[in-house]
């Protein structure tokens, strides 16, 4: 396949140098000093991808778990799965939101699950794929999916997080062949999720990173096969990541953000937690807004370090993450004014990172021709080229 490798005018994660940034940049064929998007899950109001412009010239497309990216309308639209994190936008058509309940639950409160709520949102995924419609890809993901659990005898939620994907590309064949959009993209999170978290510096390979890179493998080898005469495909990563094991860079996670925030003494009306250390934080009132600001801003751990990186994304909506990434001490505290309270009960480790963001990538190709290095929101010129010919 042709290769071409990409680069990215930010340079700094968290503040621009993330996923959720860099394929909007692809989505929309913007630069991030354009766009404007910064924070995961910031769909509402911003630009729309490249094919809901196309579709306005009766292109017809269908996406699947594209990351940060709005429906942006009907037109021309086959399907449409936002990822688990964009909280403003909804599975098209309707018989496809059962099967985004669970994953969008169980992303944003794993360390914190509500049986109840799991037990619910589990009932509603096992009546959408229960639906005749989905049968096709039901049966496959769980014939994959069981001969894998039985084989390892291993289940746990980075299985889980890894298989999603996979179902969801189970889907996504399905969807094509019955409606054959013209544009089709599907976005797979698995092997950054386990570069993060299981990139064993030498030879050594996590058998997580192992399961991830076989399912990879087959999905890609399956879109390679499936394609016809006259296609393009194209296997594009936003940014590649660096190894960093061995680093000592900490995540965090909050356990619960309502908690914390209760705990600060805020009010919101709705909490959307992010990926990792991160959440938006929605109030009635914008006084109650810039209270919340302000407490959170206030925190500090035992040592003195900063607790919490704030920002305002409206006038009743702020956006916070956990600013610190060093490992603490199990006695560190969480300070506000003169309260305290320690850190674990609030806010436990996530993971040492394996897996850092660069600011390059790499495309490969088949059946278009793509010059040897580009920006990567320049992509999508391309592909309209290649659509409108």
């Amino acid at each position: 396949m042709q290769h071409c490798s990409t680069t990215t005018e930010d340079r700094v994660e968290h503040q621009g140098l993330d996923p959720w940034v860099q394929w909007v940049n692809v989505h929309t064929g913007l630069p991030s000093s354009q766009h404007g998007v910064k924070r995961l899950g910031d769909t509402q109001g911003r630009p729309n991808p490249f094919w809901v412009e196309m579709a306005r010239h009766g292109v017809t497309w269908g996406a699947w778990g594209v990351m940060n990216t709005p429906q942006g309308g009907p037109d021309g639209c086959e399907y449409f799965f936002p990822d688990p994190w964009s909280h403003h936008e909804d599975a098209y058509p309707a018989n496809l939101r059962n099967i985004l309940r669970l994953p969008r639950y169980v992303s944003k409160n794993y360390l914190d699950l509500d049986a109840g709520k799991v037990a619910l949102e589990g009932t509603a995924l096992v009546a959408g794929l229960s639906r005749p419609s989905h049968w096709g890809p039901s049966f496959r993901f769980s014939r994959r999916f069981l001969t894998e659990v039985l084989r390892e005898r291993r289940l746990n939620l980075h299985t889980l997080t890894t298989f999603t994907d996979y179902l969801g590309f189970c889907f996504f064949q399905t969807l094509n062949r019955r409606s054959d959009p013209q544009f089709r993209v599907i976005f797979l999170n698995l092997i950054a999720h386990l570069q993060h978290q299981f990139w064993h510096d030498g030879d050594e390979i996590d058998p997580e990173m192992e399961l991830g890179l076989r399912l990879a493998d087959e999905m890609i080898g399956r879109l390679i096969e499936e394609r016809e005469p006259g296609d393009a495909l194209i296997i594009m990563n936003g940014l590649r990541q660096k190894n960093v094991s061995g680093e000592g860079v900490t995540v965090y996670r909050q356990n619960n953000p309502v908690k914390i925030l209760e705990w600060v003494g805020a009010a919101p009306t709705r909490v959307e937690q992010c990926m990792t250390h991160d959440a938006h934080a929605y109030f009635e009132t914008s006084e109650a807004a810039d209270n919340a600001e302000r407490l959170l801003d206030t925190c500090t751990l035992s040592d003195g370090t900063k607790a919490f990186f704030v920002e305002r994304a409206s006038p009743t909506q702020i956006f916070y993450q956990i600013a610190f990434e060093h490992r603490t001490d199990p006695s560190t505290e969480l300070r506000l004014n003169n309260r305290s309270v320690p850190l674990s009960e609030l806010i436990s480790v996530y993971a040492v990172r394996t897996g850092a963001h660069v600011p390059e990538g790499d495309i490969y190709a088949r059946g278009i021709t793509l010059p040897a290095h580009m920006a990567n929101h320049e992509i999508s010129g391309h592909i309209r080229c290649f659509l409108d010919a």
